[in-house]
C-alpha cells in the first residue's frame, strides 16, 4: 500500500496537477485553447515524435514487436467491446459510443508523460512509438470521420494530410536508421521544441477534460470505463506475454494499453452523430478512475 501512495504522489500527482492548472486557466478564460492546441498539433508534438524516434535506441526487432503489439491489442479490445454491445443488445447509437470509448486510447497527452515519469528516457522512447501509432490511427480514420460530418470526402482527405505527426515520425525513423543525416541545427531546434511538448500535452488534457460533461447511462459509462481500464490492462498483459515483450518495453506496452479513453473520441462522436454526451461521460469517468487503476498497475510493474 505505501508503494501505491508513493506512485500516486511522485508519478500520477504531477500529471494531474499540471492538467488541473490547464483546466483552471480554461475556466478563467485566460487561455486561447485553440492556439495552444495548434502549437501542440503542428509544432511540438511532431517535434517530439521526430526527435524521440530519431534518437531512439530501439532495435528493429523491438520496434516491430511494439507495432505488432499496438495492432493486436487495439484490434482485440475493440472486437471485445463490439461483442459486449451485442451481448447486452445495445442500440446502434449507444453501441457506437461504447466501442469508440473503449477502442480510442489516450496514448499521448497522458500516456507519454506517465511513462516518462515512471520509466525515464527508455520509457519515453517506447511510449512515443505507441503514441505515434495511435496518433496515425486517430488522425486517419478519426480525422476523416470527424471531417466527413461537415465536409466533402476530398476536403476530409485534405484534413488528414495536414496532420504532420505521422510525417515527422517517418522522418525520424529514416534518420534513426541512418538513411539520412539531419543537420545539427535542425536537431537542436527539434530538441528545444520537443521539450515543450509534454507540458502542452498536459495543459491541453486539463482543458479538454474540463469541457466534458457527466451525462448518460450509468451502467454503460462505468462498463465502458472498466473495460477501457481493466480490460485494456488484461489485453495488454496477454498480448505482451504472447509477443515476449520484456523489461521496459513490456512495462510501457502494458501501461499504454491501460490508459483511459482519448478525448478525440468525443470529437468523433459529435461529428459522426454518435452519442457525444455518453462518450464525454466515459472520458471523464475513465480518466478519474485511471488515477487508481494505473497506480495499482505501476506498483506491480515497477
Amino acid at each position: 500500500m505505501p508503494q501505491i501512495f508513493n506512485i500516486i504522489l511522485t508519478t500520477i500527482a504531477p500529471i494531474v496537477l499540471v492538467a488541473g492548472f490547464g483546466a483552471l486557466l480554461d475556466k478563467t478564460k485566460l487561455l486561447d485553447a485553440r492556439s495552444i492546441s495548434r502549437v501542440a498539433i503542428y509544432l511540438t508534438t511532431p517535434a517530439l515524435a521526430f526527435y524521440g524516434i530519431a534518437n531512439s535506441t530501439l532495435k528493429n526487432g523491438e520496434l516491430g514487436r511494439l507495432i505488432l503489439f499496438f495492432l493486436l491489442s487495439t484490434i482485440t479490445i475493440t472486437v471485445l467491446a463490439w461483442l459486449v454491445t451485442i451481448w447486452f443488445k445495445m442500440n446502434r447509437l449507444t453501441a457506437s459510443a461504447f466501442i469508440m470509448s473503449v477502442g480510442l486510447i489516450n496514448l499521448a497527452n497522458y500516456g507519454i508523460p506517465l511513462n516518462e515519469f515512471s520509466f525515464g528516457q527508455l520509457g519515453l522512447e517506447r511510449a512515443i512509438i505507441i503514441a505515434v501509432l495511435g496518433n496515425i490511427y486517430a488522425n486517419t480514420a478519426g480525422v476523416f470521420v470527424a471531417s466527413w460530418g461537415q465536409a466533402s470526402i476530398i476536403q476530409a482527405l485534405k484534413n488528414v494530410a495536414k496532420v504532420p505527426t505521422p510525417y515527422a515520425a517517418i522522418l525520424g525513423l529514416v534518420v534513426n536508421q541512418g538513411y539520412f543525416s539531419m543537420p545539427s541545427l535542425v536537431m537542436r531546434i527539434a530538441g528545444i521544441l520537443q521539450g515543450a511538448a509534454i507540458p502542452l500535452m498536459l495543459i491541453m488534457l486539463g482543458i479538454q477534460i474540463s469541457r466534458v460533461s457527466l451525462k448518460g447511462q450509468w451502467s454503460v459509462i462505468f462498463g465502458a470505463s472498466a473495460m477501457r481500464l481493466l480490460g485494456g490492462a488484461a489485453v495488454g498483459i496477454a498480448v505482451s506475454f504472447l509477443l515476449g515483450l520484456e523489461g521496459v518495453t513490456g512495462q510501457v506496452a502494458i501501461v499504454q494499453a491501460s490508459m483511459p479513453t482519448a478525448v478525440i473520441a468525443v470529437i468523433i462522436a459529435t461529428e459522426f452523430e454518435s452519442d457525444a454526451k455518453l462518450t464525454s461521460s466515459i472520458i471523464l469517468v475513465s480518466t478519474l478512475f485511471s488515477v487508481l487503476t494505473l497506480s495499482v498497475l505501476l506498483s506491480f510493474l515497477m
